[in-house]
C-alpha cells in the first residue's frame, strides 16, 4: 500500500486494508446493445477468492487519480472494482458519436 492510499484511506475514514496485492486488468472492451464498446479497467485483490464488485461508470478517465480513489482503495479493502468510461470519453467514439442504427431511425439512445 502506497503512502497516498493510505492517507486517502484516513481521510475517509476507511476500514484498514485486508492486502495491498492488488492487480489491475486493463482496457478490458465492454460492447454495448447500440454497437458502441466501452473500456473499463479491473481492480481486484489478488487472492483469488470471489469478492463483491463496485461498478464505477465516469466520465473523467479511469486511470490516475480515478483509479486511486475508487479502484485501489477498494480492491485492498477486498472488493473488484470495474471503472468504465462512459460513451464519448475515448478518442476513438469521438469519430463515430450518434451513428448508432438506433439515433438513425429516429429512436432514442436510452443507453447511459
Amino acid at each position: 500500500m502506497s503512502i497516498i492510499s493510505r492517507l486517502l484511506a484516513k481521510y475517509f475514514k476507511l476500514p484498514p486494508a485486508e492486502t495491498c496485492n492488488v492487480a489491475v486488468e486493463a482496457n478490458i472492451a465492454v460492447p454495448m446493445p447500440d454497437e458502441v464498446t466501452l473500456l473499463a479497467d479491473r481492480y481486484y485483490p489478488r487472492d483469488g477468492e470471489k469478492r463483491p464488485l463496485l461498478l464505477v461508470r465516469t466520465p473523467y478517465g479511469r486511470t490516475g487519480l480515478i483509479g486511486l480513489l475508487y479502484g485501489r482503495l477498494f480492491a485492498e479493502r477486498g472488493f473488484q472494482v470495474l471503472i468504465q468510461s462512459c460513451r464519448g470519453t475515448e478518442p476513438r467514439q469521438w469519430r463515430t458519436a450518434g451513428n448508432s442504427n438506433n439515433l438513425k431511425s429516429g429512436g432514442t439512445n436510452n443507453f447511459s
